[in-house]
C-alpha cells in the first residue's frame, strides 16, 4: 500500500511545485534587475535634467551601492517568488508586499547608513515606516488581485 507521500500524483505535484518556484525565481531575478536598472535610470534622467538646467549634481556613490540596490529589488521580487504560495489565503498578499518592501527598503537604508544593528533609532523608524507604507500598497493589491480569481 502506498501513503499520500509516496503516490505517483504526490510526486508528480511536488515536480511541478519545484518547476513552478525555479520558474518564479527565474521571472523575480528578471524584474528585480530590471525594476533597479529602471529606477537608476531614472535617477540618471533626473540628473541630466538637473545638469540641462543649470544646477550643479553630485555623484558621491560606490559600485556597491548600485549593486546594492539592484540586490534590494531583486532579493525583494524572491521573496515575493518564493512565498507566493500564501496568496491562496487571505492575508498572505499583505505578508508578502511587507517582506518585499522590507527588503528594498533595507537595502536602501544600507546604502545611506550601514548595516541594520549600527542603525539610529531615525532610520529604523524610517524603514518600518516606509516598509508598513509600501509594502501594504503592494500587499492591498495583491490582495485585490486574489480576490478577483
Amino acid at each position: 500500500m502506498l501513503l499520500a507521500e509516496e503516490s505517483p500524483a504526490a510526486d508528480a505535484r511536488a515536480v511541478r511545485r519545484r518547476v513552478e518556484l525555479r520558474d518564479r525565481l527565474r521571472f523575480a531575478t528578471q524584474v528585480g534587475i530590471g525594476a533597479g536598472v529602471l529606477a537608476l535610470g531614472i535617477g540618471l534622467v533626473r540628473a541630466v535634467i538637473l545638469l540641462l538646467s543649470g544646477r550643479s549634481v553630485v555623484f558621491d556613490f560606490e559600485v556597491w551601492q548600485l549593486l546594492l540596490y539592484v540586490g534590494g529589488w531583486t532579493l525583494a521580487c524572491w521573496a515575493g517568488a518564493i512565498t507566493w504560495p500564501v496568496t491562496r489565503w487571505r492575508g498572505g498578499g499583505l505578508m508578502i508586499g511587507v517582506l518585499g518592501a522590507a527588503c528594498l527598503i533595507g537595502a536602501v537604508t544600507m546604502i545611506e547608513d550601514g548595516v541594520p544593528w549600527r542603525w539610529s533609532s531615525s532610520s529604523l523608524q524610517t524603514w518600518l515606516f516606509l516598509t508598513a507604507l509600501f509594502g501594504g500598497v503592494v500587499g492591498f493589491w495583491i490582495e485585490r488581485d486574489r480576490a478577483r480569481r
